[in-house]
């Protein structure tokens, strides 16, 4: 159960490896606040194709809490990226971003890397 934030030119890349829960999507997303060059307007991509999402909906409702309670921290014009392979993680992502629907960046869900930076470069 781990995670790294990594700095790309136009994103940031948050990639997990293990058993993924509530308390470390909440963990990585401080992260990701506290990172000196993330701003508002950052995009970011969510990598699990090297993890296994353990989430209930009662978990994932409260991450969609937690990061809808620091929304104003975000810009419209952001865009997250999630990286998924495995059918069970992307029903979870799926249920995540209808959770988070009033945060206003704007989700996709990708099965490969460069197709999520691309989405993310175009914007």
């Amino acid at each position: 159960m781990a995670f790294k934030i990594h700095q790309h030119r136009k994103y940031f890349l948050l990639k997990y490896s293990g058993r993924v829960d509530k308390d470390l999507i909440i963990q990585s997303y401080s992260g990701l606040f506290n990172e000196p060059n993330f701003n508002s307007e950052s995009h970011t991509i969510w990598d699990f194709t090297q993890s296994v999402l353990d989430m209930s909906l009662e978990d994932i409702r409260n991450v969609a809490e937690a990061v809808v309670s620091v929304s104003n921290k975000r810009s419209n014009s952001a865009r997250s990226a999630f990286i998924v392979t495995d059918p069970s993680d992307k029903a979870i992502i799926e249920t995540y971003i209808t959770e988070t629907s009033r945060f206003p960046v704007e989700f996709e869900i990708f099965e490969d890397i460069r197709e999520g930076e691309s989405w993310l470069i175009e914007s």
